[in-house]
C-alpha cells in the first residue's frame, strides 16, 4: 500500500514518523520502501546515520519530481511504499496524494484549529478533484498524556470534512525519546533501550493506518492499479 505523511508538524517529526511506521510494516514481514520527497531532506539524512541499524529500509530522495516514474518503477518490487512529503506546499504535493491510498497529516493539538483550517483549504478541493477515494487520516498525539475531549472532538470535526476521513490518536507515544532515537538514525524498533509502551503504540497506529483492503494487496496488482490511475490523472 502506498501511504504519505503531509505537512502541519515540524519536518522533522514527518520524517521521523515515516521511518517508524515503515519499520513496523517491516516488523509485520514486509518489503518496505521509504520515499523522500521533502526538500529538507530529513529522511534522507537520517539514513545516511543508519550504519549500525538492524532493521534496513531503503530510502529513495526525489526532491527534484519523478515520483510518479519512481513509483512506477518500485510499486511492483515492494509491498509498502511510504512517502514523507514533508511540509511542501499542497500543489507540490499533488502526485503524493493522487498516488496514495492513505494520506497522514500530523497535527499539533496545540495549534489544532489554525492548521486544521490551512489543511481544509489546501487540501480538501485537492483530494475531491484528484484522489476522491484516498483515505484520510488526521493523527493527533499527547506524550503521555489522554487526548483531551474538546481536542479530539475538534479533531473529528475537522476529519468529517474530507471524503473517507477519520481520525488517529496515539496517547502513549515518547515523542521526545523517538526524537533520540530518529537523531542517532534508529526507528524505535532499532533501539533497545525505547520503552514498550510507545513500541506498543506505534504497532497500534500502524495496525490503524494500514486497515482496508489495499493493505493486503500484492505488490504486481497494486501497480496495475496505479498505472491507471496515474494514465487518467
Amino acid at each position: 500500500m502506498i501511504l504519505s505523511i503531509i505537512g502541519q508538524s515540524s519536518h522533522t517529526e514527518n520524517a521521523m514518523l515515516a521511518a517508524n511506521v515503515a519499520a513496523a510494516r517491516v516488523k509485520c514481514g514486509n518489503r518496505v520502501l521509504l520515499i523522500e520527497t521533502d526538500v529538507r531532506m530529513s529522511l534522507f539524512l537520517w539514513n545516511l546515520r543508519r550504519k549500525h541499524a538492524k532493521i534496513k529500509l531503503p530510502v529513495l530522495a526525489l526532491v527534484c519530481g519523478g515520483l510518479y516514474a519512481a513509483l512506477q518503477e518500485y510499486g511492483v518490487s515492494y509491498h509498502d511504499i511510504v512517502i514523507n512529503a514533508g511540509t511542501m506546499p499542497f500543489s507540490a504535493a499533488r502526485p503524493a496524494l493522487i498516488s496514495s491510498a492513505v494520506a497522514v497529516f500530523p497535527l499539533s493539538l496545540a495549534q489544532l484549529e489554525s492548521d486544521g483550517q490551512r489543511l481544509q483549504s489546501n487540501f480538501a478541493d485537492t483530494a475531491r478533484l484528484f484522489n476522491p477515494l484516498v483515505r484520510t487520516r488526521i493523527f493527533i498525539s499527547e506524550c503521555g498524556n489522554a487526548i483531551p475531549v474538546q481536542k479530539y472532538a475538534a479533531a473529528v470535526s475537522l476529519a468529517a470534512r474530507f471524503p473517507t476521513g477519520s481520525v488517529v490518536a496515539a496517547a502513549a507515544l515518547d515523542l521526545s525519546a523517538m526524537r533520540r532515537s530518529f537523531d542517532r538514525g534508529l526507528t524505535i524498533f532499532d533501539d533497545e533501550t525505547m520503552n514498550e509502551s510507545t513500541v506498543r503504540e506505534m504497532r497500534q497506529l500502524t495496525k490503524q493506518l494500514y486497515s482496508g483492503p489495499e493493505a493486503e494487496q500484492s505488490p504486481a496488482s497494486r501497480a496495475t492499479k496505479l498505472e491507471m490511475m496515474l494514465g487518467a490523472s
